[in-house]
């Protein structure tokens, strides 16, 4: 990008100060105008930069996404808890599209949560008569409510209850 002495109004009236240094706000008119223009050209370069990258991961992972499912559903019937939760995370996130959270720094006071940090009070389970039926509502990232009820395969379903046996409201 290049600025040139009109665009920026350049022209300076003199120095002000004891210390010789020039006062960028003294001239006809903003310099600081003409830098928060550069700034803002070179953030979006940058977040246009970070978009692009965002696009061609997805685009690489597409090409990985039968794989990965066909994963998480062999991982559904694990023999350990852990491999069995990140099934059904992942399940979640692909299926609802849920994002994918993380844990609470120390001092967090925030009452958000995402997939991976979901507790007991954020989801209900209603019953296989019910089609096996379960409802989220917790405040995702930005203090958004996610508030929804869908019908989840039947594997899926008895690992939440499974996951859920013996937790508090809070765990």
């Amino acid at each position: 990008m290049s600025l040139n002495n009109r665009e920026c109004n350049t022209q300076k009236k003199g120095i002000a100060g004891s210390n010789g240094s020039i006062d960028l706000k003294r001239g006809r008119g903003s310099h600081h105008h003409c830098l928060d223009k550069l700034v803002q050209e070179q953030l979006a370069d940058l977040q246009e930069t970070r978009d692009k990258q965002k696009y061609d991961k997805a685009r690489n992972l597409a090409t990985c996404l039968g794989k990965i499912r066909e994963q998480y559903r062999m991982d559904f019937k694990a023999d350990e808890d852990k491999i069995r939760q990140r099934a059904v995370a992942l399940y979640l996130i692909d299926t609802l599209g849920i994002r994918v959270g993380n844990r609470k720094k120390e001092g967090d006071t925030s009452e958000t949560a995402g997939c991976c940090s979901l507790r007991k009070k954020h989801l209900k389970l209603y019953g296989e008569k019910n089609n096996h039926m379960v409802e989220f509502d917790f405040l995702g990232k930005g203090s958004i409510r996610y508030s929804n009820k869908i019908s989840v395969d039947e594997i899926v379903y008895s690992n939440l209850q499974r996951f859920l046996k013996n937790k508090s409201d809070e765990g």
